[in-house]
């Protein structure tokens, strides 16, 4: 994420209930890039309303704004309603170990919206740019398996957290600080994970793959 015109909240401040923290992250970025993400992030938002958050216990109000908004948007709602599916959860040997909600065909809009995190957040922890060429993965729960415990001990916390509404963490190889490790969680129940370069999780922590 290189200079801009512009500066852009990472995470969206859309995602942060009134009144809004006062250290929430911006990053600089241009004007189209900055406008570009708006529709990925209302995508994203939006299926919390239908995933469930444990902030709806706290902050009602913030999630009938949101509701608010998808009934103004009855695309977006019905886009959202038709991308979700049920799928398995299974462990490393393959055994499946629970139900997961999944989405289907909007899934790259979810990566956009973690991608844009992880170049913002990786500009805030480090002073410098992700390059574009450096690609960034978002794995899917539902068609690999995922070690969390093994990712949180390769990992660090962040330099910011915002409990209750977003928290991360990263792990950066010592041999290329390009290749990296996140930990996304949102509302407390939602965690995405990403890679960037060529970095993956394996036994004895972080690993090139």
């Amino acid at each position: 994420m290189g200079p801009g015109i512009t500066n852009d909240h990472v995470p969206p401040v859309q995602m942060f209930p009134n009144p809004k923290p006062s250290n929430l992250v911006t990053v600089p970025s241009c004007l189209d890039c900055n406008k570009g993400f708006q529709k990925d992030e209302d995508y994203f938002r939006g299926l919390f309303q239908f995933t469930g958050a444990a902030i709806e216990r706290d902050e009602p109000e913030f999630w009938a704004k949101v509701k608010r908004g998808l009934d103004r948007s009855p695309l977006l709602q019905a886009t959202i309603e038709k991308s979700l599916r049920m799928g398995n959860l299974a462990n490393a040997e393959g055994v499946q170990v629970g139900s997961i909600i999944t989405i289907e065909g909007n899934w790259e809009r979810v990566v956009n919206l973690i991608a844009k995190c992880v170049r913002g957040l990786y500009w805030f922890e480090i002073g410098s740019p992700l390059a574009a060429s450096v690609s960034i993965e978002c794995p899917r729960y539902d068609t690999e398996y995922v070690d969390l415990p093994s990712i949180h001990s390769a990992t660090q916390n962040g330099k910011r957290s915002w409990p209750g509404v977003f928290e991360y963490k990263y792990g950066l190889s010592q041999s290329n600080p390009t290749d990296s490790a996140w930990v996304f969680r949102f509302y407390d129940t939602h965690v995405y994970i990403a890679f960037s370069g060529n970095m993956r999780i394996g036994i004895g922590g972080l690993q090139k793959h």
